[in-house]
Order: C-alpha cells, then sequence, then structure tokens
C-alpha cells in the first residue's frame, strides 16, 4: 500500500467526523479543537507523497629460338688443265690419281642459351583453416558435459522471473535465484517490490533487513526499508537510514522521501526547503506541491500556501478527496 493510499483512507475515515472552520481576516484561524483535528489530517495527508519506485558492444623469360647457319658452302672442285704432251699417254693416271677433296667441315649447329635459372623465395602462404562445424547433436552433448554454474543458473531464473505474468511463478524463480546467490542485489530489489504490491508487508521487511545486513550501504535497500518505515508512522526511523545515504543533491526519488519524513515529524521549515527542490525538478508533480502547500500551511506563510495548493489543484491528478480539501482551503482565501 503506498502512502497516497493510505492517506486517502484516512480521509475518507474522518470525512464525516472533521469540519474546517475559517475566518476570513487576511489569515487562516480555527478553533483549538478543530485545529487539532485538521493538524492531524494535514499530517496524514503529507504521508501521501508518491513513493518512488522501489528500483529497482573483419618475367617468365622464353628463351628465343637462335638461328641455325645454314652449311658451309664447299667450293667446286677445279682440275688442272691438260697439257698436250708430244707423245700422248694414256689417261690412266688421271683415273688412278685420287682426287684430293676437302672434307666438308660439320654443320654448325646453334643451340638456344638456356637462362640461369633464379630462385625467387616466395612468401609462404598460410593455408586459412577450415572451420570446425559442429553438428547440433555434438553442441547438446557439449553443453550437457559443462554444466552452468551457481551463478549463472541464478541469473537465468531472475531474468525468468523478470518476463513471467505470473506473480507466484515469480515468487518461486526469485527464491530460486537467491538459494543459488544469496548475494545478487536485483533479485532481492524484485522479490521485495513484489511482496509489498501483494501486501505481504513483514515478509517484505525481513527481506529488506537481511539484504541491509549483506549490503549495509546500498541505497535502494536504504529507501525501501525506509519507505515502509513512513508507513508504519515510524519517521525517526526513516531518518536515520535517509541520513545516512549519499547521493546526488538532484535525487528525486530520494528527496521525496526525505521531505515526507521531514514532514511526518513536523519538521515543516525542513520539509518545505526540500519540496521547493522538488518543485524546481519536476513541476508536473501535483503531490510536490500539496507537500509544499501543507508545509508552508504549518509554517502561517498562508499565501505561498494557498499558491501552492493552486498550482497542485490545477494539475488535476489527485485522488477526489485530496482535490476537495484543497478546494476547501482556497474558499476561505482572504
Amino acid at each position: 500500500m503506498s502512502l497516497l493510499n493510505q492517506m486517502l483512507r484516512d480521509l475518507e475515515h474522518n470525512k464525516a467526523t472533521i469540519h474546517l472552520s475559517f475566518v476570513q481576516e487576511k489569515a487562516i484561524h480555527v478553533s483549538s479543537s478543530a485545529r487539532a483535528k485538521n493538524l492531524k489530517k494535514t499530517i496524514l495527508i503529507a504521508a501521501l507523497i508518491s513513493s518512488p519506485a522501489l528500483f529497482f558492444v573483419s618475367l617468365a623469360i622464353k628463351p628465343e629460338q637462335a638461328t641455325v647457319n645454314k652449311p658451309l658452302a664447299i667450293p667446286a672442285l677445279k682440275t688442272a688443265p691438260r697439257q698436250r704432251i708430244s707423245q700422248p699417254k694414256p689417261i690412266t693416271a688421271i683415273n688412278s690419281a685420287p682426287i684430293a677433296v676437302k672434307s666438308k667441315p660439320p654443320k654448325a649447329t646453334a643451340f638456344p642459351v638456356k637462362p640461369k635459372t633464379i630462385l625467387v623465395a616466395k612468401p609462404l602462404k598460410n593455408k586459412p583453416k577450415t572451420p570446425i562445424i559442429i553438428k547440433a547433436q555434438q553442441a547438446e552433448n557439449s553443453i550437457k558435459s559443462a554444466p552452468l554454474s551457481a551463478d549463472q543458473q541464478a541469473k537465468n531464473l531472475y531474468q525468468k522471473a523478470l518476463k513471467t505474468n505470473r506473480t507466484e511463478h515469480a515468487f518461486s524463480l526469485l527464491k530460486q535465484s537467491l538459494d543459488l546467490a544469496p548475494k545478487k542485489i536485483n533479485p532481492r530489489l524484485l522479490l521485495t517490490r513484489l511482496l509489498i504490491n501483494a501486501g505481504e508487508k513483514q515478509a517484505a521487511i525481513d527481506l529488506l533487513d537481511e539484504s541491509l545486513g549483506i549490503f549495509p550501504q546500498e541505497t535502494a535497500f536504504l529507501m525501501a526499508r525506509a519507505q515502509l518505515y513512513l508507513q508504519e508512522q515510524k519517521s525517526e526511523s526513516a531518518l536515520q537510514l535517509l541520513t545516512q545515504i549519499v547521493t546526488s543533491p538532484q535525487n528525486e526519488a530520494y528527496l521525496a522521501l526525505l521531505a515526507a519524513a521531514y514532514q511526518q515529524r513536523k519538521s515543516y521549515a525542513q520539509a518545505s526547503e526540500h519540496y521547493q527542490t522538488l518543485v524546481q525538478l519536476n513541476a508536473n508533480k501535483a503531490e510536490y506541491w500539496l507537500g509544499l502547500a501543507l508545509a508552508q500551511d504549518a509554517l502561517n506563510k498562508k499565501e505561498q500556501a494557498y499558491n501552492a495548493y493552486q498550482q497542485a489543484l490545477n494539475l488535476h491528478s489527485l485522488n477526489p478527496a485530496i482535490s476537495d480539501y484543497i478546494q476547501q482551503r482556497l474558499k476561505h482565501r482572504p
């Protein structure tokens, strides 16, 4: 149950018995008994400030054909001229005399000159590795042989819990996840939120107290526990946790809880200061304007209070019962 719902129930419960009386003389005066009741209502309304969410890579040389020389020409043989002899002799000497013949020189054949082979070192080429294709059955067997770690199983269970629409199933998955990995923050936050939404407030408190024992400085756990303290009207306990947090001065969720805690403790000056910061950060949040109006009203800063009331009403996002209360306040504006 959010702080807003709690306030609305209180308003509806007291609606028939509480009557506000106002006097118009540039200030608002309420009788002592009525003022006590009105103050109680104001304090309760202060608790309605919307609660922040619980959080929660890719020359080949061709040898020339040398010309082959033709065979050398052999000159024709010349015979010596015949001489006239007074006494002719039979021509036998000629036939018997050997004829000197020049031998034919051997044919000269030109062979092509083979070029010297030049060895060039070529870079070694790495053969691309052939990809290994793993068949589906092999992959399945491989997965089976390498089971998931406890952290991996816990993470898978948490992811399933995020996706399911069944609350009971989500509870079961998250509890299993925390059994495997107790020091995981996200499953703890999600389980806390589900427990609060399901109305299991004490179970959520127990889980948060356990979480703070493991993570004493974790902002998300501190804020969630402080919110539950505020729902129980334990503003001092809430402030003890909230003042431990070191965060950005523009952390809207943190400032909303801090302002509501100061308002509930009746530290209106500090509540007003934080609500003024909040309306600067987010002027479209009617709850912030209402918180500022209540704080200013309690400080007797009537004009500033009326302006803040009007701003809250103009946003048309408040519960009808709260809108009725604001309109009653505005009717008696001097």
